[in-house]
């Protein structure tokens, strides 16, 4: 098998950690089970890739992995999630202000349209006078 003694000797509480998952009956912390996990910490040391060990290599090995995957997947979202937060948020403030130019361009609307209505009927007096 390819086992990795270095990741092995670096990474040898998760390890643990891993193994006594499996093996609860290591759990406790009275003297007996306390010198199983160090003889099996030190087997794991000299030889990882045992039928008892390799398993928990591939799972602790993995794990951490895809645990780091994870957190690199998670870290990029968020960075996204940022960005959308400060785009959105700059959208909002151009909403505001196209709002604001709009009501500004509806006020001048109708100040056109009555323009627009007094010329009309100017034009209507006007056309009034030459048609009599």
């Amino acid at each position: 098998m390819d086992i990795d003694k270095v990741w092995v000797e670096e990474n040898i509480d998760e390890l643990m950690n891993v193994f006594i998952q499996m093996n609860p009956e290591f759990k406790s912390t009275d003297n007996s089970s306390r010198a199983c996990k160090s003889r099996h910490k030190k087997k794991m040391l000299q030889n990882m890739d045992t039928t008892i060990y390799r398993p928990i290599y591939h799972i602790a090995r993995f794990t951490k992995v895809k645990e780091l995957k994870l957190r690199k997947i998670i870290s990029e979202k968020n960075k996204e999630i940022k960005q959308l937060e400060t785009i959105n948020h700059a959208n909002y403030e151009n909403y505001q202000d196209y709002k604001e130019k709009s009501r500004k361009l509806a006020g001048e609307n109708s100040s056109l349209k009555k323009y627009n209505e007094r010329l009309k009927k100017r034009i209507e007096e006007l056309e009034n006078l030459i048609s009599t």
